[in-house]
Order: structure tokens, then C-alpha cells, then sequence
């Protein structure tokens, strides 16, 4: 998605995880990130992928880039959050626990 926004276009998109069958070893360079939740496994496009991916088609077309944001949690802190919810016994941990913003 395209925005104007204070005289620039902000490019937003949503990433998403997928159920995968195997998780590998990811690192930032990778394109897939992944993760388990009690013996699920998961995997999403790795947020640094898709900003490499954004430059590269801008520049390609002779237009710079400035920045990136990360808003709301990536899938770790989704699953740091789950597992300590689940510890402790939370069903809505997030009305106690401080330090969690969205």
C-alpha cells in the first residue's frame, strides 16, 4: 500500500505468519523468519527482506527511501507474549502487564 504522507509516499504493508512444516534456522538476512508455539510452526517474510525488496525496486526506478517503522509486534514478541500469558494463567495479560504497547 501507498500513502502521501508529509510530502513522501509511506509504504505500508502487513506481514503475516503462514503455518510452515519445518522450521529452519533464520537469521536477518533470511527471507522467511520462523518460529513454534507449542509444537506448531510458523513462518513469515522476514520484515528486513521486504525493506531490502522496497529499496530495490524504488532505486531501480531512480527514487530514494528514508527510513522504516515496525508497528505492533512481530511474531517473537507475539509469541514471548502467548507463552508468558499462558504461564501465568492470563487470559488478558495484557490489562496487567506493563511495557506491552501496540
Amino acid at each position: 500500500m501507498a500513502f502521501p504522507h508529509e510530502g513522501k509516499i509511506e509504504i505500508a504493508c502487513n506481514v503475516e505468519s503462514f503455518e510452515d512444516q519445518e522450521v529452519a534456522e533464520t537469521s536477518e538476512e533470511s527471507r522467511y523468519m520462523a518460529y513454534s508455539v507449542l509444537g506448531d510452526h510458523f513462518s513469515y517474510v522476514s520484515p528486513h527482506y521486504i525493506e531490502a525488496q522496497v529499496k530495490k525496486l524504488a532505486g531501480d526506478r531512480g527514487i530514494g527511501t528514508i527510513g522504516r517503522a515496525l508497528i505492533g509486534f512481530t511474531p517473537q514478541e507475539c509469541k514471548n507474549c502467548a507463552e508468558y500469558a499462558i504461564k501465568e494463567n492470563i487470559g488478558e495479560f495484557w490489562k496487567i502487564r506493563g511495557g506491552i504497547f501496540m
